[in-house]
């Protein structure tokens, strides 16, 4: 069981690191994310590509391809909930990872069956956001890391979504939920002096 650390990032062209729990970079993530063809790859402090996930369909169910010097490794496809009764998951073929969680909050499990295979968790660490990921196998370390990387561009995409649909101030949503008022002025009318004697 390994334990990294992954920089959140807050721009889709920013370069990742890969840390262990001493601080060493064991890997480096680059590239575009969020448009169809975009790629990302993940190397070595060197520059030796290990991995890279392509994207190969932009919708709100996006599917990757993930391939290791040209070979074909899998796919990561979303999938929709099930009828409230399910959050939207991913999956990893032909591997049978399927990843759930809180995707918005950025807490998720990948599992192979019933076999844990990661644990990722958004944390805070000298007052900057960091991914820690608790890998089980050392050789799923460079998959994990890069699924991790991929997530984190759509549960902030979702919540920029939802701020964009929510106006900072209520009293400009005119839905039918909220409460309108208005008031109509009226010409007074004019009434006849009353002299006091």
């Amino acid at each position: 069981m390994r334990q990294l650390f992954i920089k959140q990032n807050q721009q889709n062209n920013q370069r990742l690191t890969v840390r262990d729990t001493r601080g060493q970079i064991l890997y480096l993530i680059e590239g575009r994310w969020g448009r169809k063809d975009d790629i990302v790859s993940l190397q070595t402090i060197h520059g030796k590509e290990c991995l890279q996930a392509k994207q190969v369909k932009l919708s709100p169910l996006p599917i990757f391809e993930v391939t290791a010097q040209n070979e074909d490794i899998g796919v990561i496809r979303k999938h929709p909930g099930l009828f409230g009764i399910r959050d939207s998951y991913f999956t990893l073929h032909p591997h049978h990872w399927v990843i759930t969680g809180d995707f918005e909050e950025l807490y998720f499990t990948a599992y192979n069956n019933n076999d844990l295979i990661m644990e990722c968790e958004k944390i805070q660490r000298n007052s900057s956001d960091y991914f820690e990921l608790i890998v089980e196998q050392d050789d799923d370390i460079q998959l994990c890391s890069l699924i991790t990387v991929l997530l984190d561009h759509y549960a902030r995409k979702k919540k920029e979504e939802e701020q964009a649909d929510c106006p900072a101030d209520d009293a400009y949503n005119l839905g039918f939920m909220n409460n309108i008022y208005f008031s109509i002025p009226y010409p007074q009318e004019k009434l006849p002096m009353i002299k006091m004697k």
